[in-house]
């Protein structure tokens, strides 16, 4: 969710990742699902022991050497098999995180989902919340130089920025409108939110409003090497551009959902049924390839050579074909998985 390494938290693509809910509602979180393979075609699934621990996104981290998810906590792998869980953040919840080649700064959010903090760590080990705000906070990106993170406010869409991600500033984001994602990709932030809201930015200070040709809710916006694709996980559209100022809106003819990118790919991981998700993938967002898979599907991305599809069901695969999914061994100690992102190492 690609692509240019800094700020870009779904850079080019090959791990799977399944956000997999066995319950009779999406939002509620069970234990989670992680997939392996080598080719995204052949999977294998595995069951670890559930802990109910949620985690929200998850990142190649070349520097490491290890994939790290965040969410209710840390969790660490360097194969996908063995996984080891460090930090809590409970009863917060990181939500977001960017890494920057020497430290993680992270969106947390607290219980009562209002109130958002950043927090950094060098290490995984040691953490310091640098911020804390009364507003809502849903997403960060990092383009080398600065870190802008979005939400909501109680005037609008939520920014702060930071260049060191020490000091923290507000600035105008000259919308309404709440701040659901953002993403920085081919020279430039683009930030995306309901109403069909589109903002970019070059410098994340001055932000300017574009016309996206929908009024739908624009949940995500990912970028596959040559255009910006945005859309929302309930409606039949999605809206692109090549430049992130000039819009234009396609029907999709498969069930909407979440978008992600895998290289040149876009992903559409829409629920077909309480525990099914459909996965449709284009190129150009007119031609699609379908395939149905248990659980729920929240995004897809690659560190280049392992990849690794996780959700909410207390599940896990290892494999070399994304699309027929066998079952197989126990072997972690889940986490509730619901991004999947790596970092172009």
């Amino acid at each position: 969710m690609k692509t240019p390494r800094p700020g870009n938290r779904r850079a080019a693509a090959r791990v799977l990742l399944l956000m997999l809910a066995t319950l009779s509602s999406p939002w509620v979180v069970a234990q989670s699902t992680v997939c392996i393979d080598t080719d995204a075609l052949n999977w294998n699934w595995q069951h670890p022991t559930p802990h109910g621990q949620e985690t929200n996104e998850l990142q190649w981290v070349p520097e490491r050497g290890e994939f790290v998810g965040m969410g209710d906590a840390v969790i660490t792998t360097v194969d996908g098999l063995s996984w080891s869980i460090g930090h809590r953040f409970a009863p917060s919840m990181a939500l977001d995180y960017v890494w920057n080649d020497t430290e993680f700064m992270v969106v947390t959010r607290d219980a009562s989902r209002y109130n958002g903090s950043i927090e950094r760590s060098t290490d995984l080990l040691n953490w310091t919340t640098r911020t804390s705000t009364d507003t809502v906070l849903s997403a960060i990106a990092w383009n080398g130089l600065r870190y802008v993170v979005v939400g909501e406010h109680t005037t609008g869409g939520n920014m702060l920025t930071s260049t060191d991600g020490v000091t923290w500033t507000r600035i105008d984001s000259g919308t309404t409108n709440f701040l659901s994602d953002i993403v920085f990709a081919d020279g430039q932030f683009v930030a995306v939110g309901i109403s069909g809201t589109v903002l970019t930015s070059v410098d994340g200070l001055s932000w300017t409003p574009q016309t996206s040709n929908t009024s739908k809710e624009l949940r995500t916006v990912v970028w596959n090497g040559s255009q910006y694709v945005a859309g929302g996980p309930f409606d039949d559209e999605l809206v692109y551009s090549a430049d992130g100022i000039a819009w234009a809106s396609v029907e999709i003819p498969v069930r909407p959902g979440t978008l992600s990118s895998i290289g040149s790919s876009v992903y559409l991981m829409g629920r077909s049924k309480i525990d099914t998700t459909e996965i449709n993938v284009s190129d150009d967002l007119f031609t699609w390839s379908k395939t149905v898979t248990p659980g729920l599907v929240q995004a897809v991305s690659t560190n280049g050579t392992v990849k690794i599809e996780a959700g909410l069901s207390g599940q896990q695969a290892l494999g070399i074909d994304g699309f027929n999914l066998q079952l197989s061994e126990d072997v972690l100690a889940d986490q509730a998985l619901s991004k999947l992102v790596t970092l172009d190492g």
